[in-house]
């Protein structure tokens, strides 16, 4: 009896050591299952994050080119090597091209050589001032040539703030240095009329002058002849 009471006794330790080491492997299986499932779920956190960030900065890019597409003035992008990188339409109508067939050219090529000195002149003080402003001949797509103002302004790399190219913008001057043309023309004509008028004057003065002066002179002489009442009065009416 006491053989049998301490083989049950064996017996139930061992079903409690079992039990024990299958609670243990259950709880460190659910530990392990519960720290994949939050690895999970961080990580889907993360890729939805990803996903909203990547959305937010795609539309702010497609508002970004849908502003520079319909902007007023003519707006570019220029590399550091000096060729288009983005054009928008207003730049381009200006040249009668599209801006597809300005990318990757040099951004040089649509002002007239003589004025390519002072494009560079211009170019030089964006470097050194990150702005810079001038007037220019450019060249449309036909060959004709009209008037651009265009502003320089440098671009700046994110990572080491080094100069990665420059925004180009500009716009057609050619009426407004037209008007200022014809209003410098209007005040030429307009002096050269009033010192027309003033030679005018002082050659009448002159030529009315010199015959009243033999007039004067003659009428003097006559006063001194002997004169009847009447012609006296005529004298002296010629002389006052």
């Amino acid at each position: 009896a006491k053989i049998e009471a301490s083989e049950r006794e064996l017996l139930q330790r061992h079903v409690q050591d079992s039990n024990d080491v299958a609670s243990g492997f259950l709880i460190r299986i659910i530990s392990v299952i519960s720290m994949i499932c939050l690895l999970l779920v961080g990580t889907r956190i993360v890729v939805i994050r990803h996903e909203r960030g990547r959305r937010k900065a795609e539309e702010e890019l497609k508002e970004t080119s849908l502003a520079l597409e319909h902007a007023v003035e003519g707006i570019s992008r220029v590399d550091d090597s000096g060729f288009y990188v983005t054009v928008n339409k207003p730049y381009a109508n200006m040249l009668q091209t599209e801006p597809a067939r300005l990318v990757g050219k040099p951004w040089m090529s649509i002002v007239n050589v003589d004025d390519h000195p002072k494009v560079e002149a211009a170019f030089k003080s964006m470097q050194a001032r990150g702005k810079a402003e001038t007037e220019v001949k450019a060249i449309r797509k036909d060959g004709s040539d009209f008037y651009l103002k265009m502003t320089m302004v440098s671009a700046l790399d994110d990572t080491d703030k080094r100069l990665s190219g420059h925004y180009c913008f500009i716009k057609d001057s050619t009426r407004e240095r037209r008007e200022q043309q014809e209003l410098i023309n209007a005040r030429k004509a307009a002096l050269e009329a009033s010192l027309a008028k003033t030679e005018f004057l002082a050659n009448m003065s002159h030529e009315i002058r010199t015959p009243m002066n033999g007039v004067i002179g003659m009428s003097g002489l006559l006063a001194q002849t002997a004169l009847n009442e009447q012609q006296r009065q005529y004298v002296d009416t010629i002389m006052v």
